[in-house]
């Protein structure tokens, strides 16, 4: 659905967090060589050539990812992210958000963030060094890590979600550096509008992580939806859906306000629904469904029935079918009926199982 930025909360406005900010190449799973996610792609100049250490981001050690970034000078200026760390050569308490192609995809909460590059332990080292080995992997060369943090505190989002942009060469942007920090040097100024609602956005991140779901990129519902449409005969991608997305989007808004629903929160980017709105005082859960298909069927992810059935009191269903689609270098929709749902609350008949994960022994 349609991503604005979504509002800061009480304690993003209230205290900045200490965090972040690190431009990465680009994998699927950052877990070491793997075929069809052999290496980080762009990220900087040094991936050209060579195979970047951010490769194992987000492979788990006993419990514990070491991540890195190419920082310059090979030093993190921790007096950026806490003004008074001057004199320290870690900083706990971080919130690293990893940022690759200009999108988050991913972050470590409760970070230790090193100011020089520590040193491996030698177990996690021979097992970097086996996998390496066993994918014929060259041109990687051992520099340690910048941060560190428990797995389980850690999120990698499935590649379908990889959408919350980042400004890059524009004024407060991310800028060239592959390390962004939330001040300036001697602590001056202060973390620009688009940092604090990325800090928001992971904040208020409530989807499926790679990390926990490693089938989560198998089980899009942008894939499962594109199938579907194919299926009945209509084209379909990626670019397509995101516009019939955004059309369906505002269309719900539209025909919720006439019916009395006001203060719209667009939720889409980091909850299973996509609108928060009121009416009568009572919140409610709005998801929104596009389809160049005729809606008898529609495809609904594990997270999105879990929170229907924890709240089935105020969930609302908009389903816009039968959008129609044209162009092909500008993508036009329009048309579709509209139905509404409310007190929705799918009985359990009705919900079919299309696919299993059968996790390999």
């Amino acid at each position: 659905m349609a991503h604005p930025e979504p509002a800061l909360t009480p304690q993003t406005e209230s205290k900045p967090l200490r965090v972040l900010f690190a431009r990465i190449g680009s994998m699927t799973f950052y877990a070491g060589p793997q075929p069809g996610d052999e290496r980080p792609k762009g990220g900087g100049r040094y991936n050209k050539n060579n195979v970047g250490h951010e490769l194992f981001n987000f492979a788990d050690f006993g419990g514990r990812l070491y991540g890195f970034a190419r920082a310059k000078s090979g030093r993190i200026s921790l007096e950026q992210i806490e003004t008074s760390a001057a004199s320290e050569s870690t900083l706990t308490d971080v919130l690293v958000v990893f940022v690759a192609q200009q999108k988050i995809i991913g972050w470590y909460h409760n970070a230790v963030v090193h100011r020089t590059s520590a040193t491996f332990a030698s177990g996690v080292a021979t097992s970097m060094r086996k996998r390496l080995k066993q994918a014929h992997t060259s041109n990687f060369r051992f520099v340690g890590y910048s941060f560190e943090a428990p797995t389980e505190q850690a999120v990698l989002l499935p590649e379908a979600e990889r959408t919350y942009k980042i400004p890059g060469t524009v004024k407060h942007g991310f800028g060239q550096s592959n390390v962004r920090y939330p001040y300036q040097k001697r602590g001056k100024g202060k973390p620009p509008a688009w940092m604090m609602n990325a800090i928001s956005y992971v904040q208020n991140y409530d989807k499926e992580n790679l990390l926990t779901n490693p089938n989560a990129a198998n089980q899009s519902e942008q894939a499962a939806v594109i199938s579907q449409e194919r299926g009945a005969g209509f084209q379909s991608n990626a670019v397509i859906r995101k516009a019939i997305e955004e059309f369906a989007m505002s269309k719900a808004r539209s025909v919720l306000t006439a019916k009395g629903y006001r203060k719209f929160q667009d939720t889409s980017k980091f909850k299973p629904y996509d609108y928060i709105c009121q009416r009568d005082s009572k919140r409610f859960f709005v998801e929104v469904k596009g389809t160049q298909t005729s809606g008898k069927t529609l495809i609904l992810t594990k997270g999105e029935v879990d929170h229907i059935r924890h709240s089935p009191s105020q969930c609302i269903l908009v389903l816009v079918h039968g959008v129609s689609v044209s162009g092909t270098q500008t993508i036009r929709v329009g048309g579709g009926l509209v139905q509404i749902k409310e007190l929705w609350n799918p009985d359990e008949g009705d919900l079919i199982p299309i696919s299993y994960s059968w996790r390999v022994s």
